[in-house]
């Protein structure tokens, strides 16, 4: 849906402060949405995700800038991950943040308090298996060597709909 990814992808290149010529990885893309949107902004964007059924029916016109897993051989200057890492077990969390080829890891991850998700609706998703609050968050990714720059509840334009509870989202930037 362009008119809610469009808009969602230009907050995230302000946010960061992504500028034309670098390169952003998304990082768990599905059908490459993101990637299109960052790459009609002008951005040299490009995605992974493990779905091969996902990668298989991207369009075509943006399906050469997606790969299956991470790509080992380019660098990124941001890697994003949104709505991603709570599918993942901490094992694979772990290798991710320690094998990235980036200096700025920006995820945006839903929030529980270890059992139940602050956002009901997010327990409706089966394929959800962390239901951590932020602090745990932050801590997985010091842990793997990373420094937080910023993680906050809330960045206007990115999953507002969630905004009147508070804390539903996270919304971390860390840095080599």
């Amino acid at each position: 849906m362009p008119e809610l990814t469009i808009p969602m992808s230009m907050t995230i290149i302000d946010y960061l402060g992504i500028k034309r010529g670098q390169k952003v990885l998304d990082y768990g893309c599905a059908k490459g949405y993101m990637v299109k949107a960052l790459r009609w902004l002008g951005r040299e964007a490009y995605g992974c995700d493990i779905s091969e059924y996902a990668l298989k029916t991207a369009d075509i016109e943006i399906s050469p800038y997606l790969s299956k897993g991470l790509p080992s051989k380019k660098e990124f200057h941001f890697i994003i991950s949104k709505d991603v890492l709570e599918h993942m077990q901490i094992k694979d969390i772990r290798y991710l943040l320690t094998n990235m080829k980036t200096d700025i890891f920006f995820c945006i991850v839903p929030l529980g308090n270890g059992k139940k998700y602050y956002v009901p609706a997010y327990e409706l998703d089966a394929t959800h298996i962390q239901r951590q609050p932020l602090h745990w968050w932050t801590d997985l990714i010091k842990s793997q060597g990373w420094k937080i720059r910023s993680a906050v509840l809330k960045v206007p334009g990115i999953k507002d709909n969630w905004n009147y509870i508070v804390d539903g989202n996270a919304f971390i930037v860390a840095e080599r």
